[in-house]
């Protein structure tokens, strides 16, 4: 079960001189915030603050690794005593906190994109495919770089601009194996498992036991429902995908979106919409390296 939004923060504490210099992070409300002071020597105290100036200890938040529970906009620096020694502080870390409700935009406060997202059933989904991280050439083969990297179809921004980016799997994963991982989605949010898509299809009216079926086109008008102006708010566009070699093929014919369950080493599991069906496939059979499209959904 995906709980909470997740936020890794390491506030540096010096132990003989106060830090001056004031951070921020912005987050969304209920994000889960851990907190670390590495090297810091003696007993360490978190405290909060509303204003910056006015501070008291957060009940129970003691040592130098601790998780809080953000909920609204504040400070939070630690406090360290070693003995009988004067305590020291960190420098206060200012969170932004905004609240977030489903149907709202959703910012990404990575690089400031906003997109749009859709309440179906018990899930709440971005209403448009990821479109995050730098562009390189449909040749290229991602790697585990650190750097966030997509694909644009035709080998164009304006490609990302219009359907979203398409990414290879492990890319898209960042380079992790779990099902349900946040992958390359902002914070509190993960790349769907195979079996989220298939509740978001049942939920518009698929089988149940259809939609276990594998290697097929299933259900009725669910693909319908999803596409853009299909009227399940999904709004998917038919931005095709890039294949071996770096070749993009099928926009404004064919969608393709990872799941973030592997089938195999290789292979993962994917949804396909087609233009000219209103049913949606689900397939393993196309290699990890091709590029598809990315659907978050918000942790629960």
């Amino acid at each position: 079960m995906h709980k909470t939004m997740k936020r890794n923060i390491v506030i540096a504490v010096m132990l003989f001189c106060a830090m001056t210099a004031l951070s921020q992070q912005q987050i969304y409300q209920g994000t889960q915030v851990f907190l670390s002071a590495p090297g810091a020597r003696g007993l360490v105290q978190w405290q909060y603050s509303s204003n910056g100036s006015t501070w008291g200890y957060i009940n129970g938040l003691t040592g130098d690794s601790v998780s809080y529970l953000m909920q609204t906009t504040g400070y939070i620096r630690a406090e360290v005593t070693d003995g009988t020694c004067n305590p020291v502080y960190s420098a206060p870390m200012q969170f932004i906190v905004y609240p977030f409700t489903c149907g709202d935009s959703l910012i990404d406060f990575r690089d400031g994109k906003k997109y749009p997202t859709v309440q179906l059933g018990s899930q709440c989904w971005m209403a448009a495919h990821l479109n995050y991280g730098d562009m390189i050439q449909g040749n290229v083969s991602a790697s585990d770089n650190g750097i966030p990297e997509k694909y644009c179809y035709g080998n164009s921004q304006g490609g990302c601009d219009t359907y979203g980016a398409l990414y290879s799997w492990n890319e898209a994963m960042n380079y992790s194996q779990t099902p349900g991982a946040q992958g390359l989605c902002p914070d509190g949010w993960h790349i769907a498992t195979d079996d989220e898509w298939m509740t978001l299809e049942v939920f518009l009216g698929m089988d149940p036991s259809v939609a276990q079926w594998a290697n097929a086109w299933r259900g009725t008008d669910q693909g319908a429902q999803m596409k853009e102006g299909g009227g399940s708010g999904m709004e998917i566009k038919l931005g095709g995908g890039m294949w071996a070699g770096g070749s993009f093929n099928f926009a404004g014919t064919m969608n393709y979106t990872w799941t973030s369950s592997a089938y195999s080493t290789d292979f993962s599991w994917r949804r396909c919409l087609n233009v000219s069906d209103p049913t949606v496939g689900r397939w393993n059979t196309f290699p990890k390296t091709y590029g598809f499209s990315v659907r978050c959904l918000k942790n629960q």
